[in-house]
C-alpha cells in the first residue's frame, strides 16, 4: 500500500508576509488598549448614588461649576473671586440630556429654580455645594428626573475644551459687553468665540447690549446667563462631534476632555462616546416668577409651575422618583 500524500514546503519568506500583518494588527490593538487605559486614568470620578428607576430612559446631567479653585490659565482671583470670597461650588449651568429610544432631548434647567432639600426650599445652583449627590437628589425629588450619568466641568476645563476645539460659534443679535466678566463682543450674527470669551458670556449677568447706537442693560439680567450657558454648551457638543470624525483630532480632544471633566464613578470613556447622538435644539425648562424682586443683574429664585411639570412629563419622566 503506497502513501500518495504530498507535503508542500512553503519557504519562510512567503510565510513572513501574513506573520508581519498579524504582528501589526496585534501591535495596533495593544497601543489602542494602552491609550484607552491612559485616557481612563485621566478621568476624575466621584461616587454618586443614582435613583433606581427602570423607566427606559438614559439620562445625563451636565453641570457647569463655578468652583474658584480651578481658574483658567492667566486668570486671577481679582477677576473671578477667590475660594475665600466664594467658597465651594455652585452649578452655573445645569443641562439634562434625555435619551429615549432613538429620541434625544436636551433641556436647560434654570440654576435658580427653587427645589426642596430635606423639606426646605433652596435654589438648584446651591445643591452642588454638597457635591454631585446634592444636585442629583434635588432633580429627582423636585422634578422627578432620575439621572444615570453625571458630568461636571470647571472654569478652567471649560476654557481648555473650547480652545482645543478651535473655538465655538454662537449667534449674537446685538453687540454685547460686560465689564464685570470681561465680555466684549462687537460683531453680530454667527460669531466664533474662544474659551475665555465663551466663559465670559456664560458668566455674564450685568451685560449691556448695543441697540440703535446706545448701550442698554440686558433686560433679562441674571436669567439670561442660563440661556447663554445652554447655547454655548450645545455649540460645544456639536463642534466636538464634528472634530471627532478625524482620528488624530479625536485623540487630542479626548486627552483634553478626560483631564477637564469629573464624572460619576460608573461613567467611562465608552459611556461618554454615547453623547455623539446628541443633536438638535436645546429647550429651556419653563418656570414661574416669585415675589422676590431686585435689580435685573441680581440672581433671584424662580418657581416650579404646572408648565414646568408638564414639560418634564413630556420628556418621559412621568414616574415618581425617590432619591437613593
Amino acid at each position: 500500500m503506497t502513501d500518495d500524500t504530498v507535503i508542500t514546503y512553503v519557504p519562510f519568506y512567503r510565510r513572513r508576509g501574513p506573520l508581519i500583518g498579524i504582528g501589526v494588527v496585534l501591535g495596533v490593538l495593544l497601543l489602542l488598549l494602552i491609550d484607552i487605559v491612559a485616557l481612563s486614568l485621566r478621568l476624575t470620578s466621584r461616587s454618586v448614588a443614582f435613583p433606581q428607576l427602570d423607566d427606559g430612559i438614559e439620562t445625563w446631567v451636565i453641570a457647569g461649576s463655578d468652583n474658584r479653585s480651578s481658574l483658567p490659565t492667566g486668570a486671577t482671583a481679582a477677576q473671578f473671586g477667590s475660594t475665600t470670597d466664594v467658597p465651594g461650588a455652585r452649578a452655573d449651568i445645569v443641562i439634562v440630556i434625555t435619551k429615549r429610544g432613538n429620541s434625544v432631548a436636551v433641556t436647560s434647567v434654570p440654576r435658580d429654580l427653587t427645589v426642596l432639600v430635606k423639606g426646605y426650599p433652596q435654589r438648584l445652583t446651591f445643591t452642588l455645594q454638597k457635591g454631585p449627590q446634592g444636585l442629583i437628589d434635588a432633580l429627582c425629588t423636585s422634578l422627578n428626573i432620575p439621572a444615570d450619568h453625571f458630568v461636571q466641568v470647571e472654569f478652567s476645563g471649560f476654557v481648555d475644551i473650547i480652545n482645543k476645539l478651535g473655538g465655538i460659534t454662537v449667534t449674537i443679535a446685538n453687540p454685547i459687553r460686560d465689564t464685570w466678566t470681561g465680555l466684549s463682543i462687537a460683531k453680530t450674527g454667527a460669531v466664533r468665540l474662544d474659551g475665555t470669551q465663551a466663559l465670559a458670556l456664560v458668566r455674564s449677568r450685568q451685560a449691556q447690549l448695543l441697540v440703535d447706537g446706545k448701550w442698554i442693560p440686558e433686560t433679562d439680567g441674571a436669567d439670561a446667563r442660563a440661556t447663554w450657558g445652554a447655547k454655548v454648551m450645545l455649540s460645544l457638543i456639536e463642534k466636538a462631534k464634528s472634530r471627532a470624525r478625524n482620528p488624530v483630532e479625536l485623540q487630542s480632544l479626548l486627552w483634553t476632555l478626560t483631564g477637564a471633566i469629573t464624572t460619576d464613578s460608573g461613567t467611562g470613556l465608552f459611556d461618554l462616546a454615547g453623547l455623539r447622538s446628541v443633536a438638535g435644539q436645546m429647550t429651556e425648562l419653563p418656570y414661574g416668577a416669585t415675589s422676590v424682586t431686585g435689580p435685573p443683574t441680581q440672581a433671584h429664585p424662580v418657581e416650579i409651575t404646572d408648565a414646568t411639570k408638564k414639560a418634564v412629563t413630556k420628556l418621559g419622566y412621568d414616574r415618581r422618583c425617590s432619591a437613593s
